[in-house]
Order: C-alpha cells, then structure tokens, then sequence
C-alpha cells in the first residue's frame, strides 16, 4: 500500500480546498458539486490517517485533519459564513421589550444546509412591542441571509404562533398577533397561522378542536372577509369532519355548507371547500343496502355536477379490513372526468361489491367518455 508524508497529505487537503473554492465560483454551487465535494473531503480524511503509525503523529495529523475537513464542509455550501451577524441578532431581540425567549437555529454546512431559524416567545408581548421585535427582526437580517433558508416564528399565547415568511409588514404581523390570540380564547386549542392577514397567500390551521365547525365559524367571524386558507382538524377520538378550505368563505356560505351536510344519510369525515362550495367529500354510508340512494341523496344534498365538480368518496360505515383486504369503500368525480392515470381502485382494492356500485356512480355521474 502506497504512502504518503504528511506534508503530502496536508497539501492534499489544501489541493482540495482550492478545488471547492473554484466549483464555489460567486456561490452558485450545484448539488452535484456539493457531493463532489464531500467526497473530496472525506477521501482527503481516509488518505491523511491509513498510513500513520506513529501515535503522537497520528493524533496530531487527525486534529490537523478534522480541522480541514470542517472548514471545507463549511466553506463547499457557497453561503458565505454570517455566524456573527446571527449572534448578533439573537443577542439584540432576545433583550427587547415583551420577548421572553429566543431560540435559534443558524448552520452553514453541507450536512445540514443554510439555515436561520428564529423563534421569539412573546406570549404578554403588546401589539406595538410585537410590530419593534419584527422590525428589527427585518433590520438586522436585511441581505445578509439571502443565501439561506429563513424562517421566523413568533408565538403569540400559549400554543398559538404567527409566522410571517421573510417577506413582511411588521405592522401586519402584530395585527395577525391580536387575531390569533383572540382566536385562541375562543377555540383553546393550538393555532398556526403562516403569513399575515394582508394579502391573500396566509394560511390558518387549527389543531384538535373539539368541535371543528364552530373552530371555523369563530375563525371566520374574526377574519371578516379576509382570505386565509384555513385546515381544522378535530380531537382525536371524536367523530367529526376535517375542514380544509381554500378561497373566500364567509359566514352566511358556511351555513349553507352546514345545512347541505345537515341533509347527508350519513356522518361526513372530511369537508373540503373551494370558493365557498364544497368540492371535496368523503361520506360514512351507515348500511351497504341504502348505499347506492344515500349516494344519490348526497350528490344532490351538496348540488354536486358540472357546475359544481366534487370529488366524493365514501367508506361502509364499521368496515374492518385492514390495509391488505378488500375494503368496502369508493371514490368518484361528480360532475368531472380526469382520474388520476395511478387510480386502481376499479380493479383492486375493494371487494367486489363496492367495485360495482363505485362503477355505478361514476358511470352515472362524472363526464368522462362513456
């Protein structure tokens, strides 16, 4: 086996350090030169230390080693290193006014990546102390972080956060502040909300309420016309539907919703709505001998068809089967055609009695070519 001074071994590393720096160029750095990289660095690693004997040497060669390795594990991101910068921003916030704790995630590395996360508790924090900590959040960060990938979550009560993205009005942020909190006295459950409550990209979820629809119903009051994408899941254990709705809804459309779901033969599990109509529905159809009629009465309970397009999906209500039998369940596009091309369910997966009446209803009512 060949061998190789140390001085070789050391010009070996500094060989490749010069290499990353060249595949770096002005930090736009590929994921395949990442690996090349890594290779590199662990190849240099393995060669330094086969073929040292001598303890003290070899002790010495490792330290020298591990020492490389970490400034080119670091230097191969292409991000320039800003641990200064992000010291010095954690120690600013976390000694203004109303933060009680911060907590930050900052690395620069190809193991873990670019990051710099932030999360400031600000549970009795007022509005305006709320709207200071975000703008010197935006201050102190400016450009420096742009190769990174940034998050900022600021808790607001206990189990309630607002997290704004790295693009925001600190104004907004504290308002959206003061949404959830007053959220979260209603609900008492833990609330998320990404975004802000200006402009229309936010989204809201709510976790584990005991009673999802009035979660939705408070949600909406206070959001009064503003658009958020809102998920409500309900308590484990409860019977419940999941909400999950995208575009405006406002309190009168939700009580239509709610007196349509009123009119199922059977509980629903899930309720998605789209532009204040339901657009997704997944049934529990009490008994397999009304099944086919309950369908039908749900199909015109929801107004489901080409005005309305809903995908509907349905399970016997008690089935047992475990993940490799047949289940007694379907799924059908009302008022729609365009199956996803993996969809196997008219084939397989359900027992033979369910495969017919899911072909029944979708002979009958999607628009797909007959």
């Amino acid at each position: 086996m060949a061998t190789y001074s140390v001085d070789d071994r050391l010009l070996l590393i500094a060989g490749l350090a010069v290499l990353c720096a060249a595949m770096m160029g002005d930090h736009l750095f590929t994921g395949r030169n990442r690996q090349r990289c890594a290779r590199g660095t662990l190849l240099a690693r393995h060669q330094a230390t086969a073929a040292v004997t001598a303890p003290l040497t070899r002790r010495l060669v490792l330290t020298i080693v591990a020492l490389a390795a970490g400034l080119l594990v670091s230097a191969c991101t292409g991000a320039p290193d800003r641990t200064a910068e992000a010291e010095r921003l954690k120690s600013t916030v976390e000694a203004m006014p109303g933060v009680t704790d911060l907590s930050m995630s900052y690395h620069n590395d190809i193991v873990q990546g670019t990051i710099l996360d932030l999360h400031v508790s600000m549970e009795d924090a007022t509005e305006p102390q709320i709207a200071d900590v975000a703008t010197k959040i935006n201050e102190l960060r400016g450009n420096l972080f742009d190769e990174y990938d940034r998050t900022l979550k600021i808790s607001v009560a206990q189990f309630a956060s607002v997290s704004p993205g790295t693009e925001y009005d600190p104004i907004a942020v504290a308002r959206t502040a003061s949404l959830v909190r007053a959220l979260h006295q209603q609900v008492q459950t833990r609330i998320e909300w990404y975004g802000t409550i200006v402009g229309d990209t936010s989204s809201l979820k709510i976790f584990a309420a005991q009673a999802p629809g009035e979660a939705l119903d408070a949600a909406l009051r206070l959001l009064d016309g503003r658009r958020a994408d809102i998920e409500v899941s309900p308590a484990e254990g409860t019977s419940l539907p999941y909400w999950s709705v995208s575009g405006p809804l406002t309190p009168e459309g939700k009580q239509r919703i709610d007196h349509q779901l009123s009119a199922l033969p059977g509980p629903a599990s899930w309720v998605g709505v789209k532009d204040g109509f339901v657009t997704q529905l997944t049934l529990v159809i009490p008994s397999e001998a009304t099944a086919y009629q309950d369908l039908v009465s749900t199909i015109k309970a929801v107004d489901g068809g080409p005005q309305h397009p809903i995908i509907l999906r349905w399970a016997l209500a008690g089935d047992a089967a475990t993940r490799d039998e047949p289940r007694w369940a379907g799924m059908a596009l009302i008022g729609a055609c365009g199956y996803n091309k993996n969809d196997t369910t008219a084939t397989k997966g359900l027992t033979a009695h369910a495969q017919l009446l899911q072909q029944r209803i979708r002979r009958e009512f999607d628009t797909c070519p007959k």
